[in-house]
């Protein structure tokens, strides 16, 4: 009897050190994986950080940039917005940038409809805008507008990029 209850307590010993290791593997294999997952969750989120900041940059650098027109420097800013890196600016940024570019391409075309008169027919607005030399474009009223845009928005960008 004795000699079996000896084997019964080593058998049982060897059994529960198994099933402990079994145990312990799964939780481990569970908690690795469990790590792994938000390992590449930090990591994209990372990603998508850098590639906000790399869009900031860049878009600053675009309203840095001088323009010869006004209609150059919306086509050149619309165009980054509606483009690739543009998906990486925040909605609310992209719609303050837009909004104070339709406030100043408003104010252009009261001041062009005051030099000009009504606006023509839609299909003689390119040539009638061509007509319209730089310097009649970007009087000081408007290039005072325009400063002030980029100067809001370099601000807002700079303000953004330091709460990330």
């Amino acid at each position: 009897m004795e000699y079996f209850e000896f084997l019964l307590g080593w058998f049982l010993g060897i059994a529960s050190l198994v099933i402990a290791e079994v145990i312990g593997y799964l939780f481990t294999k569970k908690n690795m994986k469990a790590e792994h997952e938000h390992s590449e969750k930090m990591f994209r989120i990372q990603l998508y950080q850098e590639d906000k900041k790399k869009a900031l940059i860049e878009l600053d650098e675009l309203l840095k940039k001088k323009y010869n027109t006004f209609r150059d420097f919306q086509a050149s800013v619309e165009s980054y917005l509606d483009g690739s890196s543009g998906m990486f600016v925040p909605e609310n940024l992209k719609e303050d940038l837009r909004q104070e570019i339709r406030s100043v391409n408003d104010f252009m075309a009261e001041k062009i409809e005051q030099i000009y008169g009504p606006e023509p027919e839609l299909d003689d607005y390119d040539d009638w805008a061509e007509d319209i030399s730089p310097e009649e474009e970007l009087d000081q009223g408007t290039e005072t507008r325009l400063r002030g845009l980029r100067t809001n928005m370099r601000e807002k960008i700079r303000k953004y990029v330091s709460e990330e």
